[in-house]
């Protein structure tokens, strides 16, 4: 054979192999090579055999769970302004996340808020605490996952079964029966439970040094409202030693406890408000749960447990505006959570408190107590929606999507009922799946939080010191001490870390508040 000829067949199998391997190559290198990194690794054998044996915190409401490891690299992905990373949820089941701007709550802190990549209805959280990692991915046909830290090295993946967090009705009907009337709510303000005493000067339960009236009529010609500020609100998460054993320890709970204010904020977002919430502290409480929830809150909130005291110390000590006590999980609980409802836009700090069970603490249970305490209440046909919210449309909302021919039921954060529960406050403004997610005369959940996410936020945070409680029945209502009653202006602009610096004034807790449960 020739030179020629032989030159001939070389370039002839360099061309072949130029169209048969460059497009190969080049896949490589756009798919394969620039693909975002992997979290989730698998565990050796001995590890799996040993977690097998193990029940994970959310066994009661899983579907179904995996362990896992964490590839320590591809978490400090989350300190980037943004990013990508691919989550193996379940073997054949790959999202890719994509996430913005890193927030730095705090030194050991970081949080993340994206979306699963083509999901634009989807919701995810990463955050990252001291090196351990915590995950909550809500996808658009409304599963919802979360990844939790398992004990040292593993973690677990949970789908959560929606159907296994819905109390059935039945209980709904029984729980009902011990709800007042809403003709038994004076002025149709906030609610109380176990009443105040009508027309008794009483301590304010924490803060002994300042004492409220309940009264049936407004004496003064002017209410008295709260210097509004941003509506950022200063938050305190405690917990028991039992409830931090469920949650595979300290590192445990207080990753878990990031995430949860993760999510919220998730949640504030995807609804269309501007509020948020901050962590201000966190830690365990010498307190030994009763079993039962309400009791629990009682406690707390009137403060009438020896173990209650440093509840409020600390309260006031990081000038908490809302604070959650997470107990062990209790047969004797029918909901998982529980919290003081405001029906009115009145402002009410001696009960900003809640309380759930802390294997539920990432699922949406925090998200609803705390929405109660903002002045939301369930759809309007739930259980506890004749008791009102903190305006007329203060309502969760259930709707309907259809997809392939098939119609799913889909409810709001505050709604009870069948169908899956999406991380949304109601609002007729923001839709899902092309259908609006409340109603403007009925079911506004993102509007009332837009309005008391302010009032709130100056509990305790957002002033120079405990709150000053204005007795309207000495005083008498002057022009100097009202303030007008003309809505708030909401701050929507980035705003430093409280406390801010304004005058704080309060009105008493002079109405009543009533507990409402998730």
């Amino acid at each position: 054979m020739s030179n020629s000829e032989k030159a001939r067949k070389i370039g002839k199998w360099t061309a072949i192999g130029a169209v048969v391997f460059l497009p190969v190559a080049l896949w490589l290198v756009f798919f394969v090579w620039t693909a975002p990194p992997q979290l989730v690794t698998s565990l050796d054998e001995r590890q799996k055999k040993s977690l097998a044996k193990t029940k994970i915190p959310e066994a009661p409401f899983a579907k179904r769970h995996r362990h896992v490891a964490i590839d320590p690299g591809v978490l400090e992905t989350l300190e980037k302004s943004s990013g990508s990373l691919r989550i193996e949820l379940f073997p054949g089941e790959t999202v890719t996340i994509d996430f913005g701007r890193a927030d730095h709550e705090a030194e050991d802190f970081t949080s993340v808020m994206g979306v699963v990549r083509g999901q634009p209805e989807s919701q995810v959280s990463l955050v990252s605490h001291k090196g351990t990692f915590g995950g909550s991915i809500n996808l658009a046909d409304g599963r919802s996952f979360v990844i939790n830290y398992a004990g040292p090295g593993s973690y677990s993946v949970v789908e959560l079964d929606h159907d296994k967090m819905n109390v059935d009705h039945h209980l709904h009907d029984h729980y009902a029966a011990s709800l007042p009337s809403p003709d038994e709510i004076p002025e149709n303000g906030v609610v109380s439970m176990p009443q105040l005493p009508w027309n008794q000067v009483v301590p304010v339960p924490g803060m002994p040094w300042f004492t409220t009236t309940l009264i049936g009529t407004n004496p003064w010609p002017q209410p008295v409202t709260n210097v509004y500020g941003p509506p950022v609100i200063g938050t305190m998460i405690l917990y028991t030693p039992q409830a931090a054993n469920q949650l595979a320890g300290l590192l445990g709970v207080e990753t878990r406890i990031r995430l949860a204010v993760s999510q919220i904020n998730a949640c504030f977002l995807k609804s269309g408000t501007a509020a948020r919430i901050r962590l201000v502290h966190s830690g365990i409480i010498n307190y030994s749960s009763t079993g039962n929830l309400t009791t629990d809150l009682q406690q707390m909130t009137y403060n009438t447990s020896p173990q209650t005291q440093d509840i409020h110390s600390l309260r006031v000590q990081h000038r908490a505006d809302l604070v959650t006590l997470m107990v062990p999980a209790s047969g004797n609980n029918i909901l998982h959570g529980t919290s003081w409802l405001l029906t009115s836009f009145f402002p009410a700090p001696d009960f900003g408190f809640n309380a759930i069970e802390a294997p539920y603490i990432n699922t949406s249970v925090l998200a609803h107590e705390i929405g109660h305490n903002l002045g939301c209440n369930h759809a309007t046909n739930d259980i506890g929606a004749n008791l009102g919210g903190a305006f007329t449309n203060s309502f969760a909302w259930r709707f309907n999507t259809v997809s392939g021919g098939f119609t799913n039921p889909i409810r709001t954060l505050m709604a009870y009922g069948t169908g899956r529960r999406i991380g949304y406050f109601s609002n007729p403004g923001v839709q899902f799946w092309g259908v609006p997610t409340g109603d403007t005369n009925w079911a506004n959940n993102a509007y009332t939080i837009e309005r008391t996410a302010p009032m709130v936020g100056t509990y305790m945070s957002g002033g120079y010191g405990p709150p000053y409680y204005y007795n309207p029945a000495t005083a008498g209502g002057t022009q100097a001490n009202s303030q007008s009653s003309a809505p708030s202006t909401v701050i929507r602009a980035s705003v430093p870390p409280p406390p801010f610096n304004r005058p704080l004034l309060r009105q008493p807790a002079r109405n009543f508040l009533f507990n409402v449960r998730n």
